[in-house]
């Protein structure tokens, strides 16, 4: 038995009438929702089947991590991705993937760690990504943020007001 009403939420449609589901919160190309067990995911506008469709796009580094190692633990002789083509000998690719973001998260760590006052994601990438063109700072600054939650799920870093430090 249903607590409260469910909410609805949805991207307007351009084809057409709306059809008649009840009360319906819209929604914008890049809308962030919180939801229950998964924290924060972000709609959006992708027209494909129908013109209001939507993808929601959920972006967990921690839980990311997890996933390739218990992959990498079976070690699989190939892939079938949902998307792409079949991965032939994937373990090398799987291992590249956790040595790329266990360095990030180390450079991370060492940066916060190296500095005397708690740090924003924005000061984390000048000291992080000193070669990176500035025009790339903010993508930088996403997967800084995605660092820092990882970290912070395993208590290895504090954020408080938006300024992080090592624990």
């Amino acid at each position: 038995m249903l607590k409260s009403k469910p909410r609805i939420h949805k991207f307007p449609r351009t084809d057409g009438p709306e059809p008649n589901i009840g009360e319906v919160q819209r929604i914008e190309d890049g809308s962030v929702l919180e939801v229950e067990g998964a924290g924060q995911v972000k709609l959006m506008h992708t027209p494909g089947h129908t013109q209001d469709h939507v993808v929601v796009y959920l972006s967990d580094l921690h839980a990311y991590m997890i996933s390739l190692q218990k992959i990498l633990d079976l070690s699989p002789s190939q892939i079938y991705p949902g998307h792409g083509p079949i991965i032939q000998d994937p373990i090398p690719k799987i291992e590249f993937y956790i040595k790329h973001r266990t360095e990030r998260e180390n450079q991370i760590l060492a940066a916060l760690s190296s500095q005397p006052q708690p740090q924003t994601p924005g000061q984390l990438v000048k000291i992080i990504y000193k070669d990176t063109p500035e025009h790339l700072h903010l993508a930088a600054e996403n997967n800084v943020n995605h660092h820092l939650s990882k970290l912070l799920k395993e208590n290895k870093v504090e954020n408080k007001d938006g300024l992080w430090r090592t624990c």
